[in-house]
């Protein structure tokens, strides 16, 4: 009581209600891989942690990253041509495929994935820019900047799923053991694809039922690689194709004017362009005649000239119309010279590997241009599933809790598995008798949508960590418990300050028991909260300056595998 030595009236407040405990938020991603940019909000770049990594940004929408972080790697296209030009209405069958399969920037897209999935609040750290090639050292820098962000409770490797699969497997490894060391967070793993290349080269195969050879090829390694803090992580399996489209530029779309099995030829010979896009080697002779004339047979074009020859213009005139015969097309080239072509002149038309761009077709053939836009439009990035399964999961905590396990839920913008999975190649992921690794399956069902088909951690075998929502409920309230005792640091070691803390966690564990997060028909059965000499400590713990409090809770476990049992009843 303070000590009053002036008369008056003094009003003294006076705690009414005992310390709460504030839950943590459960579910806040921190996305690790390359961006096109790493600007603040003035415009200036984000200061570096180590390297090419930033330190870590918080944002709340895909506008924000654009803001911020940019826009997506823009991916270069082939297109061919396979019938050549648009001849008599004819429909022009197309082949479009990215010139560049590497694809070594998922940020963009995952991040978006991540939002259409019900994606909140998440950090972004940026591992360099467009130019980098994917590193193992970015990764382990970026996870080093995690360790001073105390929100983020979920961990996603992105870019990382494009290392080497030693390198990828390491990184993985040093994503759980960070989760394990800081007891706060969890970690969300891909296994790699191999059919990813294959179907971004041919877009053959999307959707079709998985082999369980080729299943096992794939999970064997990342099972046979990480060994260690299991129960912090969990991994999905197969890609999916979504419904995002691929970002480009006109300006990196070639048209290669070809059919699948000849390229397209070229030349400009005095300002005579003659291109060819039929099948076989083409052959151009010019001959001496008495009159101009064109012929073409084939895959051979023979240009009739008179001794005195004629100019390119001249020759294109003869030409005339249609454009195109017997896949050749000759123009005149508006750079060329001009100059007369004579007979006897060689004529050695060239195999291009990339043609005129989109942009450069656009100004002469606007139903080709847009034919070709349109299919572009059919391109659907190819992504790993964790980005979509961690909107899950904070969609499934917001709905439900994070002591509901997120699965049996679909997943937005997704158009397919790679791989369909059976149940019997399900059997072998979910459970491992011999690494006891699980490996959460996303699968196709009819009528439902793509689902999120696996609840367990990378420790399928452990009874105590099996689940993803039974770690993921341990870790929130290790952590809320965590920091609300904090108070209690340095007050006396005596029975008031262990009823307040009983008190406390009594409080909080009740009303997590009334939302469903424990099982147990009373309070008792659900949860128990010890603290006192000669309950959890020894005179010679209090001496030593520790207040031991020891809690149970009884986590509530998904129904896995529901078994309905039927008999006959005989009539009576």
């Amino acid at each position: 009581m303070s000590v009053y030595k002036t008369p008056g009236v003094y009003v003294e407040e006076i705690d009414a209600f005992p310390p709460s405990v504030v839950q943590v938020s459960t579910a806040i991603p921190a996305f690790i891989g390359y961006t096109e940019q790493a600007k603040d909000g003035n415009g200036k770049d984000i200061e570096k942690f180590s390297g090419n990594v930033a330190k870590p940004t918080r944002i709340t929408s895909m506008l924000e990253f654009k803001a911020l972080f940019g826009g997506a790697d823009k991916v270069p296209f082939s297109v061919k041509v396979q019938n050549g030009s648009n001849v008599g209405g004819e429909s022009i069958e197309l082949s479009v495929e990215p010139s560049d399969t590497s694809f070594n920037h998922l940020m963009y897209y995952c991040v978006q994935h991540y939002f259409l999935n019900g994606g909140g609040a998440c950090y972004i750290i940026s591992t360099g820019n467009f130019k980098a090639v994917v590193a193992e050292a970015d990764y382990t820098d970026a996870l080093g900047a995690l360790k001073s962000v105390d929100e983020v409770t979920l961990i996603l490797l992105t870019d990382a799923v494009n290392l080497n699969p030693t390198q990828y497997h390491a990184t993985c490894e040093a994503a759980l053991s960070l989760c394990a060391s800081m007891k706060d967070r969890f970690a969300v793993l891909d296994v790699i694809d191999s059919k990813y290349k294959a179907v971004l080269n041919s877009r053959y195969g999307l959707g079709a039922a998985a082999s369980s050879k080729a299943v096992k090829n794939d999970i064997s390694p990342f099972r046979n690689a990480v060994n260690k803090n299991l129960d912090y992580g969990a991994s999905y399996y197969p890609y999916l194709e979504t419904s995002l489209i691929y970002q480009t530029d006109d300006d990196q779309v070639s048209i290669l004017g070809e059919t699948n099995t000849s390229p397209r030829f070229s030349n400009t010979l005095k300002g005579l362009k003659i291109t060819y896009s039929g099948k076989g080697q083409p052959v151009v002779n010019i001959v001496e005649a008495s009159a101009l004339g064109i012929e073409v047979d084939n895959s051979v074009l023979t240009i009739n000239l008179a001794s005195g020859g004629k100019s390119a213009a001249d020759i294109v005139k003869k030409w005339g119309t249609p454009q195109d015969e017997g896949g050749f097309v000759l123009t005149e080239d508006t750079g060329g010279t001009g100059d007369l072509i004579v007979p006897g002149d060689t004529v050695k038309l060239n195999s291009e590997q990339t043609g005129e761009s989109l942009t450069e077709l656009k100004a002469s053939n606007t139903g080709l241009y847009n034919q070709i836009k349109a299919e572009l439009g059919k391109q659907r990035v190819i992504l790993p599933p964790s980005a979509a399964t961690v909107g899950v999961y904070v969609r499934t905590d917001a709905d439900r809790g994070v002591w509901k396990a997120p699965a049996n839920t679909a997943l937005s913008a997704v158009i397919d598995p790679l791989r369909h999975i059976t149940d019997q190649i399900q059997n072998d992921m979910n459970i491992d008798a011999t690494s006891g690794k699980s490996i959460n399956a996303i699968r196709a069902f009819t009528g439902k949508g793509t689902l999120v088909w696996g609840a367990r951690t990378l420790a399928g075998n452990d009874n105590n960590w099996r689940f993803i929502n039974v770690r993921r409920l341990f870790l929130m309230v290790e952590e809320s418990c965590q920091k609300a005792t904090e108070f209690a640091v340095f007050e006396a070691n005596d029975p008031s300050t262990w009823i307040k803390v009983k008190a406390m966690l009594q409080g909080y564990f009740y009303q997590l028991w009334q939302k469903g997060a424990f099982v147990g028909a009373t309070a008792d059965d659900a949860y128990f909260v010890h603290i006192g000499l000669g309950v959890t400590m020894t005179e010679q713990d209090i001496l030593e300056g520790r207040m031991i409090v020891e809690v149970g809770i009884a986590p509530t476990r998904p129904a896995e595998f529901i078994v309905l049992r039927f008999t006959q009843k005989i009539q009576s």
